[in-house]
């Protein structure tokens, strides 16, 4: 599901009545939380995908406004203003749930006789890197390509992304 998170952002605004210069309500951040939970990302277990979800949500109240939904609707660079701030301010903050599962799978699959222990200190190094840095890095690769739908593909696929794994891999493997 390459366009989850966006997906279902999108379609949780078909469920918000949109008021200029007004926080979203709680039971809109309720009905997107339920709409992301529901909606299955392949990349992630149930269980993180509900955590990824909860964080999300928290963004979705924190962050969005009714105003920032009326411009999603609009289709012009108001939307992909809205849009690269959801990236930003509701994704990257959540996005080590993710990471640590799409690790964690990789590496089982890969590294057959790296063992378990390598693959979770893969996958918990991986993860604190990306709290640490996903903000940074999607404003970054927005500010090269303004367009990303998957932000979970985009950071995971980005060169400072894949040069932190091989570093992690070798201080994993050395036991650090």
């Amino acid at each position: 599901m390459k366009y989850f998170i966006l997906s279902t952002f999108i379609l949780s605004l078909t469920l918000s009545g949109a008021f200029a210069q007004t926080p979203v309500t709680n039971a809109q951040a309720q009905k997107y939380y339920e709409i992301c939970a529901k909606k299955r990302d392949e990349r992630m277990s149930p269980k993180t995908q509900d955590r990824f979800c909860q964080c999300a949500s928290i963004g979705y109240k924190t962050h969005i406004t009714q105003e920032d939904l009326q411009d999603l609707g609009k289709q012009d660079q108001n939307a992909r203003r809205v849009m690269n701030k959801i990236l930003v301010k509701l994704y990257a903050p959540c996005m080590e749930y993710p990471v640590r599962d799409m690790v964690l799978q990789k590496c089982s699959k890969d590294a057959f006789q790296a063992g378990k222990q390598i693959c979770g200190c893969m996958a918990s190094k991986m993860a604190s890197y990306i709290s640490e840095r996903a903000q940074s890095d999607i404003e970054s690769i927005l500010k090269k390509d303004p367009n990303i739908h998957d932000p979970l593909e985009a950071i995971t696929s980005s060169p400072s992304y894949e040069q932190q794994e091989k570093n992690i891999v070798l201080q994993c493997i050395k036991g650090q």
